[in-house]
């Protein structure tokens, strides 16, 4: 689930899943899909809170245009890489690769999502800024894998 999907009663604490995927039975995915929300910042793309910066036909940057919105993403995902290394064993069992199995999978989701944001939404920035993250998860996955 992505934290798009969560909505929370700020009052009582209580929260409500939304969206859910009944076709989807694999705990990587589900868990993949949070780290798309945490490691790719998908709600700052979604929303608009960046901009691409190029500096040549090569050379893209992406700039977040509230900092503060990004650290705190930065820090979320490290709480929840840290939560997924501490009951690793609950979650995967005695899969050694689980992590490489999450950041392929990540890279892949935000592969999946550039033209529907592309045609779907008529968002040119959004899909080069997933393309590019794409390109950044699927690196680190296979730098990952040469070590």
């Amino acid at each position: 689930m992505i934290l798009e999907d969560i909505l929370l009663d700020s009052y009582s604490g209580e929260f409500k899943l939304i969206d859910p995927n009944e076709k989807n039975h694999s705990k990587y995915y589900d868990i993949a899909k949070t780290l798309l929300s945490l490691a790719t910042r998908y709600e700052i793309f979604y929303f608009d809170k960046f901009v691409l910066k190029f500096n040549n036909s090569t050379d893209i940057s992406i700039i977040f245009t509230e900092p503060k919105l990004e650290e705190d993403y930065e820090n979320m995902y490290q709480e929840f890489w840290q939560f997924l290394e501490n009951n690793s064993s609950g979650f995967f069992g005695n899969d050694m690769v689980w992590r490489e199995r999450l950041n392929l999978l990540n890279g892949i989701q935000n592969a999946a999502i550039v033209m529907f944001h592309f045609i779907q939404h008529n968002k040119e920035d959004r899909a080069i800024a997933f393309l590019l993250m794409s390109i950044k998860k699927l690196t680190e996955f296979l730098n990952n894998d040469d070590e």
